[in-house]
């Protein structure tokens, strides 16, 4: 679904696609919140969503997600600082939240990644 123009939310009810491994929607104009509700989606490994308009926080609840290894957020709305939840439970190896407007300090938990892209 990749640079399609596709607009709006991401609604709380894709937390229903719980076999789904890859959430990918780069590249549109995607709007609003990411939603907690998808920390319930057990089998992601990749949530690849940059070159969007979300905004709002990085929800924690993404730490939930044991499978995620590559989370992409880059080129964004979002705002705040990065929940240190997130590395809590995943297996993140990639991660990217360049060009966003976060504040705060980078978590220690996030040493574990191999490629980090934090602001560019």
């Amino acid at each position: 679904m990749n640079d399609n123009q596709l607009s709006g939310t991401i609604p709380r009810e894709i937390a229903k696609l719980r076999n789904l491994n890859v959430l990918e929607a780069s590249g549109n104009k995607l709007t609003g919140n990411l939603p907690s509700t998808i920390g319930l989606m057990q089998n992601l490994d990749k949530i690849l969503l940059h070159d969007n308009k979300i905004s709002n926080t990085i929800p924690s609840e993404i730490g939930n997600l044991s499978n995620l290894r590559y989370l992409r957020l880059g080129t964004n709305e979002l705002i705040g600082s990065i929940p240190p939840e997130i590395f809590a439970h995943t297996n993140l190896t990639f991660f990217d939240v360049s060009n966003n407007k976060l504040t705060g300090s980078i978590p220690s938990e996030i040493g574990q990644c191999d490629r980090l892209l934090i602001r560019e």
